[in-house]
């Protein structure tokens, strides 16, 4: 059995905007969406979201109510509103978006826990599968990381609420929320993965190196209902003489195991 697979879920999603925000009230992630959207990409470059015009509600202001019939900007306006930002978006829309996508779990991974991750998402998501809720993250910077679960072999609907409205206090010409430098976009624009795991499986590995010894911290997890018997096996990929074995007896939940690294030849 594979122990951990990982997959790509880029492509065609389905997608509605809630620009009234209905969605949360209505229960959007127990029904099928209706439109379809790219992810990786955002919704302003795929022709969703208003068009752009003299009334547009920038998050940063123009501080001038006027400020297109100036004569340095009232030449652009012939063929459409431009404005004075480095990079405007080819349409405006901040709030409430819903992604969705059926994906299937094959039979070799049946019972793995998974964890998606979206790479490049702003403001505030909130995960569910197939209609139960994940959690919720806010962060401009970092990915958001949702841990599913167990999930069983076959299909299931991963729906997700992406809010690029305001979310904390924060300056509006900020480069992380402003409309001068298209931060205003809302979407997926890195990768979105779904790792499915073995339900025991090492979460991370702590090294305090203190020479001439090495201790080293191996994080276990166990999600399965059954105490699970293993061996962890450190070894120096340099010194390849050096290892150190630890039998470990996992209850259910998360476990530490201990052991340490001899260096004897820099005594």
């Amino acid at each position: 059995m594979e122990e951990r697979q990982t997959c790509d879920l880029a492509g065609i999603w389905r997608f509605e905007i809630d620009k009234e925000d209905r969605g949360f009230a209505e229960h959007w992630e127990k029904r099928r969406l209706t439109q379809t959207i790219t992810l990786p990409g955002c919704l302003q470059a795929q022709g969703y979201g208003d068009a752009i015009s003299e009334d547009t509600p920038w998050v940063q202001s123009l501080y001038d109510a006027l400020w297109y019939q100036r004569g340095e900007y009232v030449y652009a306006q012939e063929n459409g509103t431009k404005v004075p930002f480095l990079s405007q978006p080819p349409r405006h829309y901040t709030g409430k978006a819903w992604y969705q996508k059926t994906i299937f779990v094959p039979e070799k991974s049946d019972g793995f826990v998974g964890r998606l991750t979206l790479d490049n998402t702003k403001w505030k998501t909130t995960l569910w599968i197939d209609g139960e809720c994940k959690g919720s993250i806010v962060s401009l910077c970092a990915p958001h990381v949702y841990e599913t679960g167990a999930l069983s072999a076959g299909e299931h609907t991963v729906t997700l609420c992406i809010d690029n409205g305001w979310q904390l206090s924060y300056r509006p010409d900020g480069h992380g929320v402003s409309d001068a430098l298209g931060a205003t976009w809302n979407g997926v624009a890195g990768a979105i993965t779904l790792e499915l795991f073995n339900r025991v499986w090492i979460e991370r590995v702590k090294v305090n190196a203190q020479l001439p010894q090495a201790a080293i911290q191996v994080h276990l997890k166990n999600e399965t209902s059954h105490i699970q018997n293993c061996i962890v096996h450190v070894q120096d990929t340099v010194h390849t003489d050096i290892s150190a074995d630890a039998v470990c007896v996992l209850t259910q939940g998360s476990q530490i195991c201990e052991l340490t690294l001899n260096y004897p030849c820099l005594l």
